[in-house]
């Protein structure tokens, strides 16, 4: 019955979905979880990227060095990223609150 699994999917759905992001020192701490799983594998990464993209040695270390600014930079900004923030709410919003 295509009306019973519509109502499982949406049931699904809503165990999912919370209505809340993830706590700021969760997304820390998976960042800091990456960073280190790439460090740990870096051999690992060097050879897949060498067998399946061609990359030599030093392209799959800029490589690696981008994701870790990236990842560095993530970890400097986002308390503030995640800090609440007022906006003004557009006209054809009015009376809601932001």
């Amino acid at each position: 019955c295509m009306e019973g699994e519509t109502q499982a999917s949406i049931e699904t759905q809503m165990k999912l979905f919370k209505h809340e992001t993830l706590k700021i020192e969760w997304r820390k701490a998976a960042l800091e979880s990456l960073r280190k799983a790439l460090a740990d594998g870096s051999k690992e990464y060097a050879d897949a990227a060498l067998e399946e993209l061609g990359w030599s040695e030093p392209d799959t270390q800029l490589e690696l060095g981008l994701i870790y600014s990236n990842i560095d930079n993530t970890l400097a900004n986002l308390d503030k990223w995640m800090a609440n923030t007022e906006v003004d709410a557009p006209f054809v919003c009015i009376p809601s609150r932001n």
